[in-house]
């Protein structure tokens, strides 16, 4: 994907300012090849030996969530700017997906979004250290989002919360969540076991896996 960027930001005459855009942890497996991109040479040298010239026009954006594997060789070529979790402004973002999302659904997606979302969002980032996978407050947000893209009804809508906010938990804690998502939404799935249970839209109802 890098190559494949590389080669079409260098095909762009000099007056078109050009980002590459790279999301991920930096690692020094991959990233020391960058190096001399990063410096006044400008240079990506490929594997096979190609070698590609970037113009003052090109400029390498990464996003990732620490520096923790980057070398100083790597850090000492990048300007950096910090945003920390009281920085995030989550309405963005999701103001941002709604734009993305069918306009015939968007005003429902939006008001699911303030009644339902931002409060399991909030329990789920207080509930942080009990995730089975570290995240960041914008990874959290994405992954709710990712599931709740395209429902078109509110069972739709809250089994994707259930999953999307409450997949990172372990089985009990998960347990906790989606009965706290019941009891928010008013939804009732068929058995007391709620961590077996899903929304079939087909029917319009919740059913059971088993």
């Amino acid at each position: 994907m890098l190559t494949a960027s590389a080669r079409q930001v260098v095909k762009e005459p000099v007056e078109t300012i050009c980002w590459i855009v790279n999301d991920g942890d930096i690692d020094p497996e991959w990233i020391e090849s960058l190096n001399s991109v990063l410096d006044d040479n400008h240079l990506l040298t490929l594997p096979n030996g190609e070698r590609i010239s970037f113009g003052d026009n090109v400029n390498f954006i990464f996003e990732t969530n620490d520096l923790k594997y980057a070398s100083p060789a790597t850090v000492t070529r990048l300007g950096m700017i910090f945003l920390s979790e009281e920085d995030v402004d989550v309405n963005r973002i999701t103001k941002t997906w709604l734009r993305k999302q069918d306009p015939k659904l968007a005003l429902k997606l939006g008001g699911w979004i303030d009644e339902f979302f931002f409060p399991c969002l909030n329990w789920a980032l207080e509930h942080n250290t009990q995730m089975i996978t570290e995240t960041t407050k914008v990874g959290c947000t994405n992954n709710g989002l990712a599931y709740v893209s395209g429902a078109q009804d509110k069972g739709s809508f809250v089994f994707g919360l259930m999953q999307g906010l409450g997949g990172n938990f372990s089985y009990k804690v998960r347990a906790d969540f989606y009965k706290y998502v019941c009891n928010l939404t008013g939804e009732r799935p068929v058995s007391q076991d709620t961590l077996m249970n899903y929304y079939n839209p087909k029917k319009g109802a919740w059913d059971q896996f088993i």
